[in-house]
């Protein structure tokens, strides 16, 4: 909630200077240090997406009189079942923010949904969610870069990721690293 937000902010200086290394870096063209920049930005944004979008950072095609929150749920739903996901799979959520998704997604499957983002604080976010909805035995939330996944070859059942991996500097290495984990 907005009391979150008011704990976890940061001055307006260290504002701007986020903002500005990270205008930088996206101008530069130049993603040899992706990570850094890309981890920097969503502990920038992470609370303001929160507020503004809930647990779940992501868009979902909302139908005549739907809510926002109800085409997301639609999108999550959508997830499960094309996946077919039930309980006793392991589900790899792809650049999970603060995992809204992966706790919806296990609840609706009975799935165990381990969840990787760069941010570590949108894990540390993530991780009191999980706590709160007494979810810590389906959802998973580990910080790593999914271009260099830390899960063994083949440790997975399924995968998703949602809006996610165009902060990717090349596609072909996050779903290469995908394949890989699957």
């Amino acid at each position: 909630g907005t009391g979150d937000l008011l704990q976890s902010s940061y001055r307006a200086e260290e504002v701007k200077n986020k903002h500005d290394d990270y205008v930088k870096y996206y101008e530069s063209g130049d993603r040899s240090e992706y990570d850094k920049n890309i981890s920097a930005f969503y502990n920038l944004v992470t609370d303001f997406y929160e507020y503004g979008w809930g647990e779940s950072f992501h868009f979902a095609h909302q139908k005549k009189g739907e809510s926002l929150s109800d085409a997301i749920k639609r999108h999550e739903r959508r997830i499960v079942d094309a996946l077919g996901l039930k309980p006793g799979m392991k589900v790899l959520d792809c650049g999970c923010g603060v995992g809204g998704p992966a706790r919806s997604i296990a609840r609706m499957s009975g799935a165990h949904v381990t969840g990787i983002t760069i941010s570590d604080y949108q894990i540390k976010r993530g991780m009191e969610h999980t706590k709160r909805d007494h979810l810590e035995d389906l959802v998973t939330l580990v910080q790593g870069d999914f271009l260099k996944m830390p899960f063994e070859d083949e440790s997975f059942d399924a995968a998703y990721a949602i809006e996610a991996t165009c902060h990717s500097p090349t596609l072909e290495v996050v779903y290469g690293e995908i394949f890989r984990v699957l």
